[in-house]
């Protein structure tokens, strides 16, 4: 295919870059993505899934319990060093003299469009936006001052800025050797034909396809990605002053695709295209992606309690618990119906954090159970849990509220405490002849239970603003069990 005219050549153009962004582009996704899972394999952790989706890739790691948090942290990090060694690399494939026009082309585009995808995919823009993203998460997570974490994000923001110039600059720089450059005109419309309309229209398209499988928003929107879209204008106006000025008559030839070449960019596009919702899916809520075996049960990221306290000041605890985080409640279907491979983790989680919940150290393990039925709670009810219930003696961690008839028992979220989540719900039950008498919760702007009655007080947990760093239940006890309690 040959372009004859300007208008034309454009078209052309566009037309190629659009498959071969499409291409590229998902490649990168590709990598990111499993760069993220094999650094999780290599520090011992576990990739039991892949997605490659319309909304771009989702992997999913997860460690045992216990692991430190730097591990974790580099997993999330690793997918954007992987971009940043792939515009690296771009560079380095260039410096090296590689021969050939397609070659060039498909070099420079990778790594700008790799630095692209650094900039605005991975949580670096804006660089004021705290845990925003991978990037962000990782960098709190290495407990990195909110100076620091700005100060790394601006200067790799400025690296992955300059791998899209360079690269855009150069590669516009040759097309131009087709096209008229004389103005900023001319140079815009080169742009806009090349990248903008291209990355335009799949992103479009792309919204179209998320939209249809039930996604609220396509791919950019603008109350989350008003940052994002100024970054794509500002290389859409700024690039054209980068290609340089030719006069007509420097235009050294034609714009050419050839049927072969133009043919090959889009068997490779609608094979991907096509093959794309059959192995990965668009359904992010029951996907068909690549699962690397059955998903390990190696870890708690979420918790329902319930407590049952008698008169003698004991109670029996059940931790409601379910291992995988409830946007990959995908994950839990899969394995709810079965026994865990292994209950130290749902043990070891119990024993470890019980301490912290109702300050003491006498605890018990009781027993342990998988449960498909058993309410759980996550934002809404649900069914299915792994159940640990243990036994704890409160006699020395229950304070007085200054009236020996009654008793307090104070709750923290050691979740909360630690600064990464909060317990989805809690309930507090008295026994026997006990009643509630009082309840009050740290900070102040946390939420009141969401049921409260003489024997029971619950509390259901939607965000971590409204949930409780500390929970006070104070309640009546008979008084010859009081007077026993206070001579210990």
């Amino acid at each position: 295919m040959i372009a004859g005219d300007n208008k034309r050549g454009y078209v052309v153009l566009a037309i190629k870059m659009t498959l071969a962004v499409y291409i590229v582009g998902h490649g990168l996704i590709f990598i990111h993505e499993m760069s993220h899972g094999c650094t999780a394999l290599a520090l011992g952790g576990y990739f039991p899934f892949l997605q490659i989706d319309a909304e771009g890739g989702r992997s999913i790691f997860l460690f045992p319990l216990g692991t430190p948090a730097w591990k974790e942290a580099l997993v999330m990090l690793a997918g954007s060093l992987a971009n940043t060694l792939v515009s690296m690399l771009a560079l380095g494939l260039l410096a090296s003299g590689i021969k050939g026009r397609e070659k060039r082309f498909l070099i420079i585009l990778t790594g700008g469009l790799s630095g692209l995808l650094l900039v605005i995919g991975s949580g670096l823009m804006p660089p004021w936006w705290p845990r925003y993203k991978e990037v962000g998460e990782a960098l709190f997570l290495l407990g990195l001052s909110p100076l620091a974490q700005h100060v790394l994000k601006v200067l790799w923001v400025l690296i992955g800025s300059l791998f899209v110039l360079g690269f855009f600059r150069l590669f516009f720089r040759e097309l131009a050797e087709f096209f008229p450059a004389k103005s900023y005109r001319s140079r815009f419309s080169l742009v806009t034909a090349a990248l903008a309309a291209p990355v335009i229209g799949i992103m479009i398209v792309l919204s179209v396809v998320m939209l249809a499988a039930g996604y609220g928003e396509g791919v950019i929107t603008i109350s989350r990605h008003m940052p994002h879209i100024v970054f794509l204008l500002l290389i859409w106006i700024l690039l054209p002053f980068g290609i340089g000025s030719r006069s007509s008559q420097d235009q050294g030839g034609t714009f050419r695709v050839s049927r072969p070449q133009l043919l090959g960019y889009s068997l490779v596009a609608l094979a991907f295209a096509a093959a794309q919702p059959f192995v990965f899916g668009n359904d992010r809520a029951n996907p068909s992606g690549h699962f690397f075996g059955s998903p390990p049960e190696v870890q708690v990221s979420a918790c329902n309690i319930g407590l049952a306290i008698r008169e003698d000041s004991t109670a029996r605890v059940r931790l409601l618990m379910r291992p995988f985080a409830p946007q990959h409640e995908f994950l839990w279907n899969r394995v709810k119906q079965r026994e865990p491979a292994d209950w130290k983790y749902y043990d070891e989680f119990a024993l470890a954090n019980l301490p912290v919940l109702l300050g003491t150290s006498d605890v018990k393990l009781a027993g342990h159970y998988a449960d498909p039925e058993a309410p759980f709670f996550t934002g809404s009810w649900d069914k299915g849990a792994r159940v640990v219930e243990v036994d704890v003696d409160l006699s020395r961690s229950l304070q007085f509220d200054g009236s020996k008839p009654n008793r307090v028992l104070k709750l923290v979220d050691f979740w909360r405490r630690r600064q990464i989540g909060y317990i989805d719900f809690t309930e507090v039950k008295v026994e026997g002849a006990l009643q509630i008498t009082g309840v009050a919760v740290e900070p102040a702007g946390a939420s009141p239970p969401s049921l409260r009655s003489r024997n029971a007080v619950r509390w259901e947990n939607r965000n971590l603003g409204g949930s409780f760093e500390s929970g006070f239940v104070a309640f009546n006890q008979p008084a010859s069990l009081g007077e026993t309690n206070a001579k210990r």
